[in-house]
């Protein structure tokens, strides 16, 4: 972290590749360290308690006047945390098409522009709920949304996305609006330049169409031309956090046991592999499933699958980035790998009836 001049430190979309999921890191400790590197201070991580349900941008058009080569696409999740003056809303995205130029430079998280940190730049690389109702007009957009009457200083100023080739995904911290999603309902979204240019505009709504039901593959058999002695059982089910991302969750018995935490699979294709194809049958897979018009590289290469003592391999919130929303997945096909990266397991993925959505 960095302290700023008034004694502060925050920071946003900061990854870390851990290898466990987030029911993994539930209730663990954060610990804050000092510049000797001595632990100063500690506390729970528990979970938030997210007041009704989720809004959200499906779709973005080009800002109205913006006539950069910019073009957004993807979606965004607007969640609530938190009622009264501590009302606070979190933004969960995944956009293609953003400025490249929005990337973060170094370890600390800081962006830089041009040698100057972003911060330095009104709304460079930002992503804002706004005032206006209506896209198609500049002039009733307005400015950013939130409560100015218990709110002294405006809370969106800082928040940004970080977007190495165009591409762009994370979760903001939580920003203290003092308004609630009532009040958000309707609203525009609007994303920025590096030059804090209005590029993008989206309007905020609640559609039963983005609670999408997660998908299962649950029915494995031997991939058609397979004679080795592997046969995978268990489930992998699929969903989506925000479109274009899908989020996976798997627990399977009878995966090549040489796919464990030591062996060696460097440069071997598909190696010990767990991915959705492209085809609708196992008879036909096809190749590894993604839009590759807007995702320049395979997604599924580093998704794989870790065989414990007991025979078993398990994940969770494995997010994969593939530009195809959860209703494209649906009826293709799962396929499990080897060690030796052939494919040895194939099954459908379907709709699953999870109790207490709604129907």
């Amino acid at each position: 972290y960095t302290v700023d001049g008034n004694g502060s430190a925050s920071g946003q979309n900061v990854h870390v590749v851990t290898g466990w999921g987030i029911g993994d890191v539930d209730g663990r400790t954060m610990v804050v360290h000092d510049i000797n590197g001595s632990r100063v201070a500690c506390a729970l991580l528990q979970g938030v308690q997210v007041d009704g349900m989720p809004l959200f941008v499906e779709s973005f058009s080009k800002y109205p006047g913006y006539t950069g080569s910019l073009s957004i696409a993807g979606s965004v999740a607007v969640e609530q945390i938190g009622t009264g003056a501590e009302a606070s809303q979190v933004l969960a995205f995944s956009l293609t098409g953003v400025d490249p130029a929005c990337s973060v430079a170094d370890s600390s998280g800081v962006r830089r522009l041009r040698g100057a940190a972003i911060g330095s730049v009104p709304n460079a690389c930002g992503i804002h709920v706004h005032e206006g109702t209506n896209c198609s007009d500049a002039d009733t957009v307005g400015g950013h949304f939130y409560n100015s009457a218990i709110i002294a200083e405006d809370p969106w100023a800082t928040i940004t996305y970080n977007s190495p080739d165009g591409v762009a995904t994370g979760i903001t911290e939580s920003v203290v609006t003092g308004v609630t999603s009532s009040q958000v309902l309707g609203r525009t979204l609007v994303v920025h330049d590096s030059a804090g240019n209005r590029i993008a505009c989206g309007k905020i709504a609640q559609t039963m169409a983005s609670l999408q039901l997660p998908l299962e593959a649950s029915a494995f058999s031997a991939y058609p031309g397979y004679t080795g002695n592997l046969a995978v059982s268990g489930n992998v089910r699929v969903g989506e956090r925000v479109a274009g991302t899908q989020v996976l969750s798997f627990a399977l018995e009878g995966a090549d046991p040489q796919c464990n935490s030591t062996a060696d699979i460097a440069g071997v294709a598909n190696a010990c592999g767990i991915h959705v194809h492209a085809g609708l049958s196992c008879d036909d897979a096809g190749d590894h499933y993604y839009n590759s018009n807007s995702v320049t590289e395979d997604p599924w290469k580093p998704v794989r699958y870790t065989v414990d003592g007991n025979g078993s391999a398990s994940g969770q919130n494995v997010h994969v980035v593939t530009g195809w929303g959860i209703g494209d997945v649906d009826g293709r096909t799962m396929v499990v790998h080897d060690i030796n990266g052939s494919r040895v397991a194939c099954a459908l993925l379907q709709g699953v009836q999870v109790d207490g959505m709604p129907l």
